[in-house]
Protein backbone atom coordinates (compact mmCIF):
# COMPACT_ATOMS: atom_id res chain seq x y z
CA UNK A 1 0.00 0.00 0.00
CA UNK A 2 0.75 3.66 -0.40
CA UNK A 3 2.04 3.80 3.68
CA UNK A 4 4.51 1.42 3.12
CA UNK A 5 5.92 2.13 -0.71
CA UNK A 6 6.35 5.91 1.21
CA UNK A 7 8.36 3.93 4.09
CA UNK A 8 10.35 1.72 1.88
CA UNK A 9 11.25 4.90 -0.09
CA UNK A 10 12.60 6.73 3.23
CA UNK A 11 14.67 3.80 4.10
CA UNK A 12 16.67 3.94 0.90
CA UNK A 13 16.60 7.54 1.17
CA UNK A 14 18.26 7.75 4.26
CA UNK A 15 20.78 4.22 3.19
CA UNK A 16 21.63 6.64 0.55
CA UNK A 17 22.98 9.49 2.16
CA UNK A 18 24.64 7.46 4.97
CA UNK A 19 26.59 5.53 2.17
CA UNK A 20 27.24 8.73 0.54
CA UNK A 21 28.22 10.41 4.17
CA UNK A 22 25.31 13.35 3.53
CA UNK A 23 23.44 14.64 5.97
CA UNK A 24 19.97 16.72 5.66
CA UNK A 25 21.96 19.76 5.90
CA UNK A 26 24.13 18.90 2.57
CA UNK A 27 21.63 17.38 0.87
CA UNK A 28 18.92 20.32 1.11
CA UNK A 29 21.41 22.88 0.08
CA UNK A 30 22.59 21.11 -2.67
CA UNK A 31 18.99 20.15 -3.68
CA UNK A 32 17.18 23.32 -2.59
CA UNK A 33 14.97 21.24 -0.85
CA UNK A 34 14.58 22.74 2.84
CA UNK A 35 15.23 20.51 5.61
CA UNK A 36 11.53 20.24 6.56
CA UNK A 37 10.64 19.30 3.62
CA UNK A 38 13.38 16.27 3.14
CA UNK A 39 12.84 15.70 7.22
CA UNK A 40 9.26 14.41 6.09
CA UNK A 41 10.57 11.82 2.93
CA UNK A 42 13.19 10.66 5.41
CA UNK A 43 10.43 10.16 7.44
CA UNK A 44 7.88 8.22 5.40
CA UNK A 45 5.20 10.92 5.75
CA UNK A 46 5.61 12.82 2.22
CA UNK A 47 6.83 10.96 -1.13
CA UNK A 48 8.51 13.72 -3.79
CA UNK A 49 7.64 14.47 -6.86
CA UNK A 50 9.40 13.37 -10.04
CA UNK A 51 11.18 16.97 -10.04
CA UNK A 52 12.67 16.54 -6.27
CA UNK A 53 13.50 12.87 -7.09
CA UNK A 54 15.84 13.83 -9.85
CA UNK A 55 17.40 16.16 -7.57
CA UNK A 56 18.22 13.92 -4.61
CA UNK A 57 19.17 11.02 -7.05
CA UNK A 58 21.91 13.37 -8.89
CA UNK A 59 23.26 14.52 -5.35
CA UNK A 60 23.55 11.26 -4.14
CA UNK A 61 24.95 9.99 -7.13
CA UNK A 62 22.39 7.14 -7.97
CA UNK A 63 19.40 6.38 -10.77
CA UNK A 64 16.39 7.47 -9.43
CA UNK A 65 15.01 3.68 -9.31
CA UNK A 66 17.32 3.30 -6.92
CA UNK A 67 15.16 4.88 -4.71
CA UNK A 68 11.64 3.57 -5.60
CA UNK A 69 12.29 0.58 -7.26
CA UNK A 70 10.53 -1.84 -4.71
CA UNK A 71 9.91 -5.14 -6.80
Amino acid sequence: DETEWRKCFARRLYKKMVMKGITQEVLAWKTGISQSTLSSYISGQVMPGVFKLQKISKVLGCDINELIDFD
